[in-house]
């Protein structure tokens, strides 16, 4: 697997033009379609790439020599970003190891999410019906 040093983001390529940086991307309906399918296997290409590496840990890949990833770091997750950034979960109560092996890694995220139904402010739930479904939700998925 090469790295190549991106000239842009997808959303760049993709986007409508003359969108504003601060508006959610949309799809530029004039894409060419050659365009589209060319950024389409590109993606699924890198995922094929992905699905072929094996590490002995999960969590965040490093480059600790030349051409040689290992995982060094706790897992990177959009999750724990959106835990911390948003819900109020103090950073110390975050994922902090890489794992093992898988089930840890769904034991911790799914400690997580329990945690984050504990410590988020009213907004996380909308009605005692919706609190016990999402607490049952997330012990069933601990278990």
């Amino acid at each position: 697997m090469k790295h190549v040093k991106d000239a842009h983001t997808l959303a760049e390529a993709l986007n409508t033009p003359g969108l504003s940086d601060k508006v959610t991307p949309i799809l530029n309906p004039g894409i060419d379609g050659e365009e589209l399918t060319f950024v389409y296997e590109q993606i699924a290409d890198i995922f094929l790439q992905l699905s072929k590496l094996s590490f002995e840990k999960n969590g965040a890949i490093l480059e600790t020599e030349e051409d040689t990833w290992k995982v060094t770091e706790r897992p990177l997750t959009w999750d724990m970003n959106e835990l911390f950034q948003l819900a109020n979960c103090p950073r110390r109560s975050l994922i902090s190891t890489h794992f093992d092996n898988a089930s840890s890694y769904y034991t911790a995220v799914a400690d997580a999410k329990i945690m984050h139904l504990d410590q988020q402010y009213n907004d996380a739930i909308e009605s005692p019906e919706d609190c016990r479904r999402k607490y049952i939700g997330r012990h069933l998925s601990r278990s």
